[in-house]
């Protein structure tokens, strides 16, 4: 049994016209839809689905987001990793190379007594601009994670670079993890530029102020 929308009349079922009033019963049963075609209609008292739910590319992201937290979308879960990793290795390669040095320096000096010998005048201080400018490479690495500034990363590549370079010049060996720390503070240039890159495009998608 059906009952009329108009009058609430109690109609059998397959009639087709309200027997109180003569409305058409089909068309209160299937109402015509307002929406346009291809947009979804909410339940009521639900709020609408994001667009990038309903399958619109290029929506979705919320706006008013910091840098920080468009960072942390999935969607640069690359980006973030690799600038992460950076900021890790950087520190952890200067820790153990200033330790690796230290211990070679005091066997080294354990050697030079044994033969009545001592370290040339000024010879310590060229380990201590080695591990000056690691060490300014470390932090720079840690504050432009911090920060996202690309900035900080630039001139913690180079320090770092010049303390392979003056490792070298002064007769040092340059391990492995040394190659692979100048690598990757290179790659934390290139994934800030990046990230800087899509946050300004995502900046002026939103109208946001700079």
């Amino acid at each position: 049994m059906a009952f009329c929308q108009q009058c609430g009349t109690q109609n059998p079922d397959g009639n087709r016209f309200c027997t109180g009033c003569g409305a058409d019963l089909t068309a209160q049963a299937a109402p015509v839809s307002t929406n346009p075609a291809g947009y979804q209609q909410q339940p009521y008292g639900q709020a609408p689905q994001p667009f990038a739910q309903q399958g619109v590319p290029g929506y979705g992201v919320p706006a008013g987001l910091s840098k920080k937290e468009f960072l942390n979308l999935p969607t640069n879960s690359k980006i973030k990793g690799s600038i992460k990793a950076a900021a890790i290795i950087a520190p952890l390669i200067t820790i153990v190379t200033i330790v690796l040095n230290m211990v070679e320096l005091e066997e080294y000096k354990a050697s030079l007594r044994r033969t009545g010998y001592y370290l040339k005048d000024g010879y310590m201080s060229n380990y201590y601009i080695l591990w000056g400018a690691m060490i300014i490479s470390a932090i720079l690495a840690i504050v432009a994670y911090v920060t996202l500034n690309i900035i900080p990363s630039i001139v913690s590549a180079i320090s770092f670079l010049f303390a392979m370079i003056f490792a070298l010049v002064k007769g040092a060996i340059v391990g492995w993890m040394g190659y692979m720390t100048i690598v990757m503070l290179i790659f934390m240039i290139y994934y800030l530029f990046i990230l800087n890159k899509e946050y300004d495009k995502y900046r002026a998608q939103n109208g946001m102020n700079f």
